[in-house]
């Protein structure tokens, strides 16, 4: 069921009351309240906005990677990436280092971060840094397109912790979350929404070739190397023979922070740490 701008519903999975804040075609097009948050926002049944209540953090580990580690991978971090949001994200992906190989799966929360601690800026960028480009990521079907307008709900620059950018992006994650054109119509949501930014990050990891031929999740898992997440990730630009090569220097970057972040979780670095 649909409903209209100003609707104060009763969510039967958790018993909270939420409020359409906007609405589309289809008023509230039946979406996930705790999801969708660019229709829904928590309400009482009175209509007054309540308090978040925090989420805790997860005891113990993921995959050997603790909150106290992560924290001091990434001591000068947005506030706006916390470990119990990744732990939450993660758990839309049951294989992400889950193989049952406690070494591989270190291995792949090493190169996990150490890729994004590239992309992001040691998890300090939320938005691309450079707001010159914000109106280049335009694209109908990979074909580039001017955007819009100079609205940032019109520009699909990079946002959270893998800098997700294009619009064909933004759409093809939009439809795998179930939230059909909600990021196309509000890219600002990979920008605002932690779980949903953590979970582009680890949707763009687990499913996304790139230049390898196979995503990153894949590499890691089927012992093709770090340096094959590279090419996952950016290979055109930073592998030797990509269209777009730069050299070795940012693809060396992301090796000394692979090397360093699997030390600190006590395993190997495995085989092929170059692309």
């Amino acid at each position: 069921m649909n409903y209209s701008l100003g609707s104060v519903v009763k969510y039967p999975a958790n018993g909270n009351f939420y409020k359409v804040v906007n609405s589309g075609t289809n008023g509230s097009d039946g979406t996930d309240p705790t999801i969708s948050t660019w229709y829904w926002q928590p309400t009482t049944c009175g209509g007054t906005t309540p308090t978040p209540t925090p989420t805790p953090d997860p005891a113990g580990s993921f995959a050997g990677l603790s909150k106290a580690q992560f924290e001091a991978w990434f001591p000068s971090r947005s506030s706006f990436y916390q470990y119990a949001d990744f732990v939450a994200a993660a758990g839309f992906y049951p294989s992400f280092a889950k193989s049952g190989n406690a070494t591989l799966d270190r291995q792949e929360v090493a190169a996990f971060f150490a890729n994004l601690q590239h992309e992001s800026d040691n998890l300090k960028a939320v938005r691309e840094y450079n707001t010159a480009n914000w109106p280049l990521y335009c694209d109908v079907n990979w074909v580039r397109v001017a955007c819009k307008s100079t609205n940032v709900a019109d520009q699909y620059f990079g946002r959270g912790p893998i800098q997700i950018s294009w619009t064909s992006n933004y759409r093809s994650l939009g439809n795998a979350m179930g939230l059909g054109e909600q990021l196309v119509n509000n890219p600002e949501l990979l920008a605002t929404n932690a779980t949903i930014a953590w979970r582009s990050a680890l949707w763009y990891w687990m499913t996304q070739p790139g230049r390898a031929g196979r995503s990153a999740h894949d590499s890691m898992v089927g012992g093709y190397g770090f340096g094959q997440t590279i090419n996952a990730i950016n290979g055109n630009r930073e592998c030797a023979g990509g269209t777009e090569y730069q050299g070795p220097a940012q693809m060396q970057t992301r090796v000394n922070y692979y090397t360093t972040f699997t030390q600190n979780l006590g395993v190997a670095t495995g085989p092929s740490l170059t692309c």
